[in-house]
């Protein structure tokens, strides 16, 4: 892994898996309207088969489309953590402690865990009695922000120590 530059801006996008599964189960039903065009069958049902072809052709190029613009999830800058679906920018000074928090449930889940300093959370309007906040203590114990790594274009653990390197430097 190499090191990046601590000031360039870096986008953590929304995991491309959705994005193939769209282009791939799209392909699949291409490949079954092909089927329902084959002379084989009893009844051929034409105008079934064209329909099915077109839906998965949309679905395809759909899918395309998004992989080619996947959501910006989270952005490293070099003033701090931009969460976009929040419209907030954590900044490096407020960030005490960075945690991967693994779950398993039918699977392995990792969580990208943030803790912010005391004094900061009023700041970022952080309220404990929160339903979200009770919510949230069920996965990250008492860290205030808490990230789905299935959300994530990489793992939660190189996104946690490319953050830790970024706190460094500043401090």
């Amino acid at each position: 892994m190499q090191n990046s530059n601590t000031n360039e801006t870096m986008d953590i996008t929304f995991s491309p898996t959705f994005a193939w599964m769209l282009i791939i189960f799209g392909g699949v039903f291409f490949c079954i309207g092909i089927l329902f065009l084959m002379p084989f069958l009893p009844r051929q049902n034409i105008l079934l088969a064209f329909g099915i072809m077109a839906a998965s052709v949309g679905g395809i190029i759909g899918g395309r489309v998004w992989l080619r613009n996947l959501p910006v999830v989270m952005r490293l800058t070099a003033e701090g953590l931009e969460v976009p679906r929040k419209k907030m920018t954590y900044l490096w000074d407020d960030i005490a402690q960075v945690a991967v928090k693994d779950v398993y449930v039918n699977g392995q889940v990792s969580y990208l865990c943030i803790r912010l300093t005391p004094q900061s959370k009023e700041k970022y309007d952080i309220q404990p009695d929160s339903m979200i906040s009770k919510v949230l203590k069920t996965i990250g114990g008492d860290f205030d922000l808490v990230f789905n790594d299935q959300e994530f274009s990489m793992a939660a653990i190189r996104l946690k120590r490319e953050i830790e390197n970024r706190i460094k430097t500043i401090t």
